[in-house]
């Protein structure tokens, strides 16, 4: 590939996804003022990725990741759902925008970590 078509792969990339991130900045604009109002586990359903590290389990309110390694090399990778805590957002009367919230979050890592 060459690098006039990796940069508009890139500049393509960034179009669809621009209107993404600013939903997700208006998202997170719009709650951060009554963020008060929220249950503690708000915005928290999936683990902060950036805190990941190997062979520990890291945990959000509802997912829990474990990337095992030995060494250098990567082995196993695993995602699992708590469904007792995943009934219980459920049945939150904020479920929706918590979930938005967190979609958000997890958008703008993998965003910033590309």
């Amino acid at each position: 590939m060459s690098a006039g078509s990796r940069g508009r792969e890139s500049q393509s990339r960034s179009k669809v996804l621009a209107p993404v991130f600013v939903l997700s900045f208006r998202h997170l604009a719009k709650y951060n003022t009554d963020m008060n109002d929220k249950p503690d586990c708000y915005g928290k359903m999936f683990p902060d990725l950036d805190q990941l590290d190997d062979n520990r389990p890291f945990r959000g309110k509802v997912f829990r990741v474990l990337v095992e390694s030995k060494g250098i090399g990567v082995f196993g990778r695993n995602i699992e759902a708590d469904p007792k805590a995943w009934e219980q957002c459920v049945a939150c009367e904020c479920y929706r925008d918590c979930y938005d919230m967190s979609m958000a979050k997890m958008l703008l890592r993998l965003a910033l970590n590309n």
